[in-house]
């Protein structure tokens, strides 16, 4: 981004769909928290493929185990008629419960192997997800839209007011174990009749179909209502007002911060379980 980005984000895989997440807010409030995230794995490597192996099996014999009363009522039956038969269902069941014990034991040393692997020399890693996702299922944002409602827009990403920087509005680098994302609250403009939207990131967005978001770029965005605003103008965002750019030619003499006020606009925003997606339909 040019100059300063006003968001960096940096989030470190620490377990399955788990981050460290410290954010730098505004240019200079920083928080640290983990967040539940689908994008953080944990490693699965042979030991933890053969506990689950063993589990599987130590449960099957567990259940047949539970027939074992069958085995001593035929046993008892069979003695004085069929001695031959009832010491081979004795055998049976000894053995039964020698494979069990023995799938016991093997299940302990395992996990135990698969613990030290999964938390001593295999760190979690992070996979960057894919588009379309089941999260850009939303209703479409309206001015009727409530504070917590989950929206979605559709429009042309632009920078809010005043512009500053001229840099990408969202930069996104995945490495194997920590993603870093660098960006900017920016509006979505739509349609004339349409109420103007700005977005407020304040945990790292779900950036998808795209490394990078630029001014210009078409946009399908979800998130939740954070308020409405009185006025598109004077948007209050990290104690700094801002304001939704009109599109041009849209009343050039009464542009924002000057005479003619602007109309209500729809602020949306993240939450720390669930972050803003934005998927990039076409660049620019």
């Amino acid at each position: 981004m040019s100059g300063s980005p006003r968001h960096v984000f940096v989030q470190v895989a620490q377990a399955r769909e788990s981050v460290w997440e410290t954010a730098t807010l505004d240019r200079g409030v920083s928080k640290e928290r983990s967040l539940e995230r689908p994008w953080a794995r944990a490693p699965r490597g042979l030991s933890a493929s053969a506990k689950a192996a063993v589990r599987k099996a130590l449960g099957l014999v567990g259940l047949v185990l539970f027939a074992s009363p069958v085995l001593a009522a035929a046993r008892l039956l069979l003695g004085g008629s069929a001695p031959r038969v009832a010491d081979w269902l004795a055998v049976v069941f000894v053995l039964l419960v020698v494979v069990f014990f023995a799938l016991l034991n093997l299940f302990v040393l395992v996990s135990v192997a698969a613990w030290i692997v999964r938390n001593r020399i295999r760190e979690p890693y992070l996979v960057a997800p894919g588009a379309p996702l089941p999260s850009l299922v939303a209703e479409d944002a309206s001015a009727s839209s409530p504070p917590g409602a989950r929206v979605l827009v559709r429009g042309t990403a632009v920078r809010l007011e005043p512009r500053g920087d001229t840099g990408p509005l969202v930069t996104d680098v995945w490495g194997r174990a920590e993603r870093r994302t660098e960006a900017d609250d920016f509006a979505v403009r739509r349609g004339a009749s349409a109420i103007p939207v700005a977005v407020r990131l304040e945990t790292a967005p779900l950036l998808l179909g795209a490394a990078e978001l630029r001014e210009g770029d078409e946009v399908v965005v979800v998130a939740r209502v954070r308020e409405v605003a009185t006025s598109a103008d004077r948007i209050e965002l990290g104690g700094e007002t801002r304001g939704v750019p009109r599109a041009p030619g849209d009343d050039v003499d009464d542009a924002p911060y000057r005479n003619a006020p602007a109309g209500p606009a729809l602020v949306l925003g993240d939450t720390l379980a669930v972050p803003v997606t934005i998927l990039v339909t076409r660049k620019r």
